[in-house]
């Protein structure tokens, strides 16, 4: 077989190998906590000193093994908002006892790994959070 005529199977065999069927996250339900708490008032503090300029990856078109890139994107609106949307989602929206929450980022950051049988993107985060009592 010559190579014009290989060609095609190499780049369906190079398409193949890059792609996957199956799209991993943990974006499904989880057991909410119930917490008998209302919120008057939130506060989303960043406090990571390690801030990135890019707020997204670096993804090669065809990655090697070992390949990786780690980025630490700044607070954005639309982020603070899903932190918020998901402690409220946790909590008994009814509920007697109020507090101020105030959140602090303190890690958060997207991971690209590549091994010759994979690549992985992750995210991550870790909040701490402090609750002031009204009652």
């Amino acid at each position: 077989m010559k190579f014009n005529q290989a060609l095609p199977y190499i780049a369906i065999l190079l398409f193949v190998s890059c792609s996957t069927p199956k799209f991993v996250t943990s974006g499904g339900d989880y057991p909410k906590l119930h917490l008998d708490l209302g919120i008057d008032f939130i506060v989303v503090e960043d406090k990571r000193g390690n801030i990135s300029v890019s707020d997204d990856l670096e993804l090669p078109f065809i990655s090697k093994a070992g390949q990786s890139d780690i980025v630490v994107p700044p607070l954005k609106n639309e982020y603070e908002a899903i932190i918020k949307q998901t402690v409220v989602d946790n909590l008994k929206p009814n509920s007697k006892n109020t507090a101020i929450l105030t959140i602090h980022v303190i890690n958060a950051r997207k991971e690209f790994h590549a091994t010759s049988w994979s690549e992985r993107e992750t995210a991550f985060i870790e909040l701490k959070i402090f609750v002031k009592s009204n009652g």
